[in-house]
């Protein structure tokens, strides 16, 4: 008999859990489980590589400004109800929003899970989605299930949640290694100067990403440094005009380019010498995964799961979290004969680990053991 599994999610757009998610109910097996996925917001990049196989539904059919005060307003025992109701085995809030709140009141044979990608320690403050710490503190007490993306996650979330427990565990994420690596030979739409350090990010075009100050990193590899570098943002998102205006200001037009979203980022990674991640804070770095599939050498600052990742930094380069160690890091690795050659054979190496069989089969086990 299958187990009914409904996943819940804000949206599915083009952010790193979004594609995790749709990425797992993908490839759960359809024997085991009767898997749904239920978004409040409808539609988002990430909807179109939903399978058929997978019950999908909106709550609304687009966005509502002040949401999350007028949730709040109700209990979460009522929205569970209206919302979800009791025909499912287990519910999983993939990612901490409002819906962890409405999930969290769940009650009678229903299975409670909540997936945390965040570092809780960093600014991104989950009691914002509930009526005060003291209800987030009752609330989450409730989920029967606790997975982590990295242990970093796991630790901040001890420390400013609770305690240590049974029910708490690290799950990788789910990546399509196959499709990746096939998609990654695709041709590029631009050719990137092989004269050039070719250098890339990947995001939403958002002040967490930390695109702004990686804009003004390369600003000063070219001014102070004299490297020829090139560096290619590729996403969407609001602060695509300030970008724009700050490259203007610098004079780095021919330095650095926004690139169109593209749903096959895969190409781009491929061709760089080397991928970087600025991120003020991150849960896990999807496309930190990505570019180790394909072999490309990664830089990143010390966001949440990057030691992971990295192997402790034996498979890329892990660098304070700030300004001057980002440039510094860059700088070394750009310019230190042989260091980048060395670094994407271990990226060769590392990419090799992530396998999506074996990370499936860690989840299934995980959601039986909670059905049994």
């Amino acid at each position: 008999m299958q187990a009914k599994i409904l996943f819940v999610i804000p949206d599915l757009g083009g952010g790193g859990a979004e594609k995790i998610l749709v990425n797992l109910v993908n490839n759960l097996d359809t024997k085991k489980f009767d898997v749904s996925v239920l978004v409040m917001f409808d539609g988002g990049v990430n909807r179109q590589f939903l399978s058929p196989k997978i019950k999908y539904r909106a709550v609304f059919k687009r966005y509502h400004r002040g949401l999350v005060r007028t949730l709040k307003l109700f209990k979460p025992e009522f929205l569970f109800q209206q919302l979800i109701g009791d025909e499912y085995d287990v519910v999983v809030s993939f990612y901490e929003s409002y819906f962890t709140r409405i999930v969290a009141g769940g009650t009678g044979k229903t299975k409670l899970v909540s997936w945390v990608h965040r570092n809780f320690s960093t600014t991104y403050r989950m009691e914002n989605f509930f009526r005060s710490k003291k209800e987030l503190l009752k609330y989450y007490a409730n989920f029967d299930r606790t997975y982590f993306v990295s242990q970093m996650a796991l630790e901040s979330f001890i420390n400013e949640v609770a305690d240590e427990r049974a029910s708490y565990s690290v799950v990788p994420n789910v990546v399509e290694t196959d499709i990746i690596r096939r998609q990654a030979t695709e041709a590029l739409p631009l050719k990137f100067d092989p004269s050039y350090f070719n250098l890339l990010g990947i995001g939403r075009f958002t002040h967490v990403k930390g695109f702004e100050r990686l804009i003004r990193t390369i600003a000063r590899l070219r001014d102070e440094d004299d490297l020829k570098v090139h560096l290619y943002l590729l996403g969407q998102g609001e602060l695509r005009a300030e970008y724009q205006k700050l490259i203007q200001e610098l004079q780095m037009n021919m330095a650095i380019t926004i690139l169109a979203y593209d749903a096959n980022p895969y190409k781009y990674l491929k061709a760089a010498n080397l991928y970087i991640v600025s991120s003020f804070y991150e849960g896990l770095s999807t496309t930190t995964t990505e570019a180790l599939i394909v072999g490309t050498p990664v830089l990143t600052v010390n966001v949440s799961g990057a030691s992971e990742l990295l192997a402790d930094g034996r498979a890329g380069v892990i660098t304070e979290n700030n300004d001057e160690s980002l440039y510094l890091g860059i700088r070394k690795v750009l310019t230190t004969d042989g260091y980048l050659a060395d670094l994407k054979s271990r990226a060769i190496e590392r990419g090799n680990d992530f396998n999506t069989d074996r990370i499936v089969a860690i989840v299934e086990k995980k959601i039986m053991e909670i059905v049994d």
